[in-house]
């Protein structure tokens, strides 16, 4: 190492300060918090929680139908790029073989496998 590369290294390692400076400061507002104050805080926190736990409760279930996520699943599997003839892809008719072409897909490339359903 050349001489003005070591010394602007020493430089830079005796310009960081002693602590890390990823480390948070201990002058923080929470370490100055009376013990008061820290339990009111607590207390906002578990309402919060509270009422973002009622609030989850009370919603209605998922606006899609489990049907209509597995239709969905269903048909992107068909669409998959990645089929190779021989492939299975299971479907609400039971389980079928992908026997068309990867390059375009057509109604008939899946065929139903016997005794699937």
């Amino acid at each position: 190492m050349n001489a003005p590369a070591a010394a602007l290294l020493l430089i830079c390692i005796l310009a960081v300060p002693a602590r890390c400076l990823g480390q948070e400061s201990t002058d923080s507002t929470d370490a100055n918090l009376s013990q008061e104050e820290w339990r009111q805080r607590v207390n906002e926190a578990r309402r919060r929680s509270d009422d973002f736990i009622a609030n989850a409760r009370s919603r209605k279930g998922d606006p899609f139908a489990a049907s209509d996520l597995k239709k969905e699943a269903i048909e992107r599997a068909r669409r998959d790029p990645s089929l190779r003839q021989g492939d299975i892809v299971a479907t609400e008719r039971g389980f079928e073989m992908f026997v068309g072409n990867e390059e375009s897909r057509q109604p008939g490339d899946f065929v139903p496998l016997p005794g699937s359903k």
